[in-house]
């Protein structure tokens, strides 16, 4: 992935920092196993710096984890001004991907992202190093060794 650095004034303006309400329910199923994630508390501090708790878990052919958690969007801050760390990953031909905003919890173990969109979260991307670690290797996640694509 490139990285892609965007002004805070940009981000809002995109809606990146805007905030959500409710709570987002989002899944994947592979198999026996069913992953399942679950976003609350979307808050937007007063630098402009989103967070929000999590709630992931999976079941099913001996694949059973939970992991919850606080996570807050990667950011610099330098002279009085925040930078949100945004990416743009590119496809096999070179095209630039959707922008994501990348969040973090549990001392950096657990990285989430998610498309930069007004007020819609559709999918979001989860990456557990505890996980991939504990995990037994049939479950899958571990042979992929990157995240997991939650959707809708």
């Amino acid at each position: 992935m490139k990285s892609v650095p965007i002004l805070l004034a940009l981000l809002i303006s995109s809606g990146a920092a805007s905030a959500f309400p409710g709570t987002i329910d989002l899944q994947r199923i592979e198999g026996p196993v069913k992953r399942s994630l679950s976003i609350s508390n979307w808050h937007v501090d007063k630098r402009g710096v989103p967070s929000f708790d999590f709630a992931f878990s999976q079941a099913g052919g001996g694949c059973e984890y939970q992991r919850k958690g606080h996570a807050i969007a990667g950011f610099d801050e330098a002279d009085g001004h925040v930078e949100l760390e945004i990416y743009a990953g590119e496809d096999d031909h070179g095209k630039e991907g959707p922008r994501m905003i990348i969040f973090y919890a549990n001392n950096n173990d657990v990285v989430l992202s998610m498309p930069v969109q007004q007020n819609k979260v559709s999918w979001v991307t989860f990456e557990d190093k505890l996980m991939r670690s504990t995990v037994a290797k049939k479950c899958g996640y571990t042979e992929r060794g990157t995240s997991i694509e939650l959707r809708k």
